[in-house]
């Protein structure tokens, strides 16, 4: 995947952003923060597997990666959020990058749940 140019066509994997959400301002019985999980944005983007070599690779920076994803830009997303393909598989952030700082387009490093 080039991480200096999205290409729209490519752009074909329908997948949601998903962050933790205070539903309310009361505590549950035990007294912590009621918390659900709320949908961010959903987008369409380049979705790709990492190969055995890149995955090593970034294993030494990022701890482990499984695949990355190329989207245009969506603010507030944050390393707290998760991503849900279409089949319902979790895949945590790890890493964010706005290319060119220019809030166009994002570049993700994402890690399975279940590898």
């Amino acid at each position: 995947m080039s991480i200096n140019k999205l290409v729209p066509g490519k752009c074909r994997h329908l997948l949601t952003i998903k962050k933790n959400s205070l539903t309310s301002t009361d505590l549950d019985s035990l007294g912590r923060d009621q918390i659900t999980e709320a949908t961010h944005a959903t987008i369409k983007a380049e979705f790709k597997k990492l190969a055995g070599d890149e995955r090593i690779l970034a294993n030494q920076e990022f701890g482990f990666a499984s695949h990355e994803l190329m989207t245009w830009f969506v603010g507030g997303v944050t390393n707290d959020m998760w991503i849900i393909d279409i089949n319902g598989k979790r895949y945590n952030i790890v890493d964010i990058t706005d290319i060119e700082e220019r809030n166009q387009q994002l570049y993700m490093i994402l890690a399975s749940e279940s590898s």
